[in-house]
């Protein structure tokens, strides 16, 4: 049995037909799950997530629950060996490698985090973005102002070499040699 077989039998479960009902007529934002074991907290997610029309943030105790969760996630959506532009998992991690230490900037979960407020900022699908409190405490910069300093560079058009590194400077950029 695949997981989308898994998925598509499970998504004819009664219980799970509830919470889809409840989840659309529902005057919250918030819907709170309790007495879900294993990965099955997972299953509920990717089985009614093609169910509602309502992007999923899904927030756990800790980092590495949050990790587990991402994980199983991308096995049951399938989504593990997909090309980024074509996902709807993300992953919204802390910035720091360590919570407690403010010096130690991870800059794969920089890049990650940005990647995941891009997306949000500017892409009309609905996503899941899974995350834990540490890193939705974090700072992030409004859309408004995020749009407002992008510059959207397109294949074929013509910019000035001089003019992004004028703006990259005024931005605060350094200018290094490579750039990962």
């Amino acid at each position: 049995m695949t997981a989308v077989d898994l998925i598509k039998k499970y998504k004819d479960h009664p219980k799970l037909k509830q919470f889809v009902e409840l989840a659309k007529d529902s005057n919250s934002d918030f819907i709170g799950i309790s007495g879900l074991s294993g990965s099955s907290a997972s299953l509920l997610c990717a089985s009614s997530f093609d169910l509602l029309s309502q992007p999923f943030v899904i927030i756990l105790s800790d980092k590495e629950d949050a990790a587990y969760f991402f994980n199983d996630l991308e096995n049951l959506m399938e989504e593990k060996d997909l090309p980024y532009e074509k996902r709807r998992t993300f992953i919204f991690p802390s910035s720091y490698k360590n919570n407690g230490n403010i010096d130690d900037v991870s800059s794969a979960n920089v890049l990650l985090r940005s990647e995941v407020v891009n997306k949000l900022a500017f892409e009309k699908k609905k996503f899941i973005i899974v995350t834990y409190p540490e890193a939705v405490a974090e700072k992030v910069v409004s859309k408004k102002v995020l749009k407002k300093n992008t510059l959207s560079l397109h294949r074929g058009e013509n910019t000035s070499v001089d003019f992004i590194v004028e703006l990259l400077n005024e931005y605060g950029f350094d200018r290094v040699d490579f750039v990962v």
